[in-house]
């Protein structure tokens, strides 16, 4: 187990996503059930899309089941994400110098696999991806270090071979808690809590060129 491993978060590391999740609650909530969202009601952002939709379910008092509510949700999504220029600027050249180091590239999401997959595809960048692992995958989603630790024990590598970028509180606790070295990219949702991911990270940066490999 002597590899090297580059594990991305999705939303909000890999891609620019806050807009576009804006515009599915927008749409989902606002126009088509005309309730007024607040994320001060609900902060959907540590949670798997299975959990959001359990928490929107019982807060705002949603007659659809949660398999329905989820079914929406990925099927307004879908487009904007197949549509939408959401990539990170130096996420490519970063991808294409990890596999010339030959690491090995995984993505780990609270997202569902069916969108992630759908956009490393349309990017064309899905063929250097050894693994993509997802919070319905493992027993505890973020901040608990499972899904990580899930993609090392996969990819047979140490965690302490193993690089996490993420943008979150709870995804910067998860890789520290794996004990991967990790960098905390600046995300504008994730600022309220950056003294507390300052405390903690490795290395916060503001771009993906930062990120130094092994």
């Amino acid at each position: 187990m002597n590899n090297k491993l580059l594990i991305f978060d999705f939303d909000g590391t890999l891609v620019n996503s806050l807009p576009l999740w804006q515009k599915v609650d927008k749409i989902f909530f606002n126009q088509r059930r005309g309730i007024n969202y607040s994320s001060e009601d609900i902060d959907f952002r540590p949670m798997s899309i299975e959990e959001a939709a359990i928490e929107a379910k019982n807060f705002y008092g949603i007659k659809d089941s949660i398999e329905s509510i989820m079914n929406e949700w990925i099927e307004i999504v879908d487009g904007l994400y197949l549509t939408e220029n959401i990539l990170r600027n130096g996420a490519k050249e970063l991808i294409s110098k990890a596999k010339k180091q030959n690491y090995k590239l995984a993505v780990g999401t609270n997202n569902t696999i069916r969108l992630v997959d759908g956009f490393l595809k349309k990017e064309g960048i899905k063929k250097y991806f050894d693994l993509i692992l997802t919070a319905n995958d493992v027993e505890n989603s973020k901040p608990a270090p499972d899904i990580f630790l899930g993609i090392a024990d996969k990819l047979k590598v140490k965690p302490e071979n193993s690089i996490v970028i993420e943008d979150s509180l709870s995804g910067t606790t998860a890789g520290k808690a794996a004990n991967m070295f990790t960098y905390t990219i600046k995300e504008d949702e994730s600022l309220e809590h950056k003294d507390e991911i300052l405390k903690i990270t490795d290395k916060y940066i503001y771009s993906l060129s930062e990120v130094e490999l092994f």
